[in-house]
């Protein structure tokens, strides 16, 4: 099946606002000296391999599955992000979002705080766990926001 779409941050954006997801997740490390790491998060989800691979070849990213849906128990795929594409997509993304374009201004704060793939800066976590608890919140109580410059 061959799948064309115009290639666009605009179309990508509409599709991240509809059936993404942007978050940074506090998650357990028992390698890590504080006992844990913060993971950014940038995916998109369907249940139709050949689209997400399309997506792909435009704007990078790999392919997971993601286990079945809610509805009818169907396969469910997602297209995910690294931190470096996220760094790279959502300075162009941001501008185009919509339901999501606070989360994503958030996200990317996050990003630049930490810089590198790995911060050693210790004294950016409290910082990163109130952009996990912000983030936390704005799903909880979504509402679509136009407030963001990049």
């Amino acid at each position: 099946e061959v799948i064309y779409m115009a290639a666009t941050y605009e179309y990508l954006a509409g599709l991240i606002d509809g059936d993404g997801c942007v978050s940074l997740y506090k998650k357990k490390d028992k390698k890590a000296r504080t006992g844990f790491t913060f993971a950014p998060f940038l995916v998109v989800t369907s249940t139709n391999t050949a689209f997400l691979l399309a997506l792909k070849k435009n704007y990078g990213g790999y392919l997971d599955s993601q286990g079945k849906g809610d509805y009818c128990g169907t396969p469910m795929f997602r297209l995910q992000f690294s931190s470096n594409e996220i760094r790279t997509l959502l300075p162009l993304l941001i501008p185009h979002l919509v339901l999501k374009k606070e989360e994503a201004c958030l996200l990317l704060e996050a990003l630049t705080l930490t810089k590198d793939h790995r911060t050693k800066d210790y004294n950016v976590f409290p910082k990163l766990e109130r952009i996990v608890s912000s983030l936390k919140t704005l799903k909880k109580n979504r509402e679509v926001s136009y407030g963001c410059v990049v």
